[in-house]
């Protein structure tokens, strides 16, 4: 698992209540100018912005060219900031291509005619975009274009066709952004988010608003869509997964007001897991699973007030699952009449454990590293295995194989347990050790089955260091299971009768002892 994405030390985001805040065209004033009255500005400038031109940088050199702080370097990178570029005659305002530097853009004021930032073809992970406003950018507001791992965060951005534009790039991490559209219903301001052949994306505590589209997707595949605000999508849904979105986890986001359509649709796709969203007061179905949509997992989500009072979810195939399966806990369904199970309109399908009051998330708890993963990465080979506790419950993301350690100073039995929602991934448990130092791993034992959970129980285990390794035996990403390591120590292993038994032994052993000596003392005596 790489380090590309989420914090190598478990730093947990808070939702972030936004308010859009935009500076006037004369670069020294705040203005409220056709904003919604709820969006009108709470924040402050950071910096006097200065007027400048587009800034083109095509290559290494270019940044030179600029003259801007920094050397490039990831601990000194190049600092584009404090710059408002408003034109409505150019293209773009600033655009970085075919570069392997290290920049962030940084507290800009955009307003042009086409794409507000465009970044492509760039060196993975040399890039962070934040603080950033941009109106009225007719294409894009930001479009990342084969630039993996960049950071977009605390940006806004009013109006334009798209707010966030990701395409074909793998680690993208946007967080705390909010984009507003206002036009009327159409396809001017068509998608909040929209993404397109990449993979790995994490798109969390962002705010959309007034939108066709919340998120829209199109060959996106293990991402995260996080704790979310997506309100007043004026046409097609608040979250659209497109054709060949696979393996994608949407939890706790909050999609309401859609004025036309649906709050979450999924077209041509698997393997997702929608969970714990408060879908409510949509105009049609709160979740839409169109054709080609198989294998999607559906649990502890809100449907309140959508379609009108009538049935709230759609699917047109059976083999999508409505409730969480180990442990028989469905969605809340505003209009379920608390005794039969829950059908789902278009086909066969029901949701078998409804609940009975709204599913409720402690997002606190979920916690993200800076690589998609824990705070045990990377921990992709035996070397880089950290030691984890005993009897503790460990809340882990799986994105490739992952390795443990632990040491035991005396026999011992030894149970491993991992648990997983085996319906979206399979996992697979190792117990291993190394013979000496540098040397290959031997299995000790292994757990390999299909269920949703993999033990491995090890009787009389001797004292020494062992590794644990946890492997998905197919290509899969971002997921989370449970891991816990039990250990009870031989010593102590003794019940009372047994206790009882060996005391009595001891003691039979001690006499008799006694016994053979005494006699021996006395035939010597003799003697």
């Amino acid at each position: 698992m790489k380090k590309s994405l989420i914090f190598s030390n478990m730093i947990i985001f808070l939702i972030l209540i936004t308010n859009v805040t935009f500076i006037s065209q004369d670069h020294n004033a705040i203005t409220t100018n056709s904003v919604p009255e709820k969006w009108h500005p709470v924040i402050e400038l950071k910096a006097a912005l200065t007027p400048h031109d587009p800034i083109i940088i095509g290559n290494d050199s270019g940044f030179d060219s600029y003259g801007f702080p920094g050397d490039g370097s990831s601990s000194q990178p190049y600092i584009i900031t404090g710059f408002s570029i408003n034109n409505s005659a150019i293209t773009d305002g600033i655009v970085i291509e075919n570069t392997t530097q290290h920049f962030k853009i940084i507290n800009c004021y955009i307003e042009v005619n086409g794409t507000g930032i465009h970044v492509m073809n760039i060196a993975s992970g040399t890039a962070i975009i934040t603080n950033n406003q941009l109106k009225d950018c007719v294409s894009n507001g930001i479009f990342l274009l084969s630039a993996d791992n960049t950071i977009v965060a605390n940006n806004t951005g009013l109006n334009g066709h798209i707010g966030l534009r990701i395409y074909d790039s793998t680690g993208i991490y946007a967080y705390n952004n909010s984009f507003i559209g206002s036009s009327p219903s159409g396809y001017y301001c068509f998608a909040g988010f929209d993404t397109h052949s990449s993979s790995n994306l994490i798109l969390i505590n962002n705010t959309i608003d007034g939108f066709d589209r919340g998120f829209s997707t199109r060959e996106t595949s293990f991402s995260l869509i996080a704790n979310n605000t997506i309100l007043s999508s004026q046409d097609y849904s608040g979250i659209f997964l497109g054709a060949f979105s696979d393996y994608n986890l949407i939890i706790n986001n909050t999609i309401s007001n859609n004025s036309l359509y649906w709050g979450i649709r999924i077209y041509n796709s698997m393997f997702n897991e929608i969970s714990y969203n408060t879908i409510k007061d949509n105009f049609q179905h709160g979740c839409y699973l169109d054709y080609g949509v198989y294998h999607n997992y559906i649990h502890h989500n809100n449907f309140i007030e959508n379609n009108n009072g009538m049935n709230q979810s759609y699917a047109a195939s059976d083999s999508n699952i409505w409730y969480q399966t180990n442990i028989k806990e469905g969605n809340y369904w505003s209009d379920w009449d608390g005794s039969n199970p829950y059908k789902i309109d278009g086909s066969n399908s029901y949701d078998l454990y409804p609940l009975h009051s709204p599913a409720v998330m402690d997002w606190t708890d979920f916690q993200f590293s800076l690589s998609n993963d824990d705070i045990y990465e990377d921990n992709d080979c035996l070397d880089d295995a950290l030691d984890i506790p005993f009897n503790k419950t460990l809340n882990l993301i799986y994105n490739d194989v992952d390795f443990f350690r632990f040491t035991i100073n005396e026999m011992s039995n030894v149970t491993a347990t991992i648990e997983f929602v085996n319906y979206i991934i399979d996992l697979d448990l190792f117990l291993l050790l190394v013979p000496f130092p540098g040397s290959p791993y031997e299995i000790l034992a292994r757990s390999e089955g299909t269920s949703s959970q993999e033990i491995i129980n090890f009787v009389e285990l001797p004292p020494g260091v062992y590794y644990l390794l946890v492997k998905c035996p197919t290509t899969f990403y971002l997921h989370e299971y449970t891991l816990k390591i039990t250990f009870i120590n031989k010593t102590i292993i003794i019940s009372l009768p047994s206790f009882l038994w060996v005391l009595a032994t001891f003691i039979t052993i001690t006499c008799v002892t006694s016994v053979i000596i005494r006699k021996q003392k006395n035939c010597t005596s003799s003697n």
